[in-house]
């Protein structure tokens, strides 16, 4: 598990599945449940043959976006 701190990928998946990050700290600044347009939030990001979710941390508020690393 590893997160993102790249703006460039956390620009892409905020465009693709509309949402918003923050750019100084890198988590996901918006409403917890939905997305920008009020969709539901999925469990699961694609996006480049990746995986990505969001996951709580310990002691913060927002969740940060995580790759997802495949377990078998």
């Amino acid at each position: 598990m590893e997160t993102i701190k790249d703006f460039r990928i956390l620009k892409a998946i905020a465009k693709i599945y509309n949402l918003e990050f923050c750019k100084k700290h890198k988590y996901y600044t918006g409403n917890p449940y939905k997305d920008n347009k009020g969709n539901y939030l999925l469990k699961e990001f694609k996006y480049k043959n990746k995986t990505y979710s969001l996951k709580y941390f310990d002691g913060c508020f927002s969740p940060f976006l995580i790759h997802k690393t495949n377990t078998k």
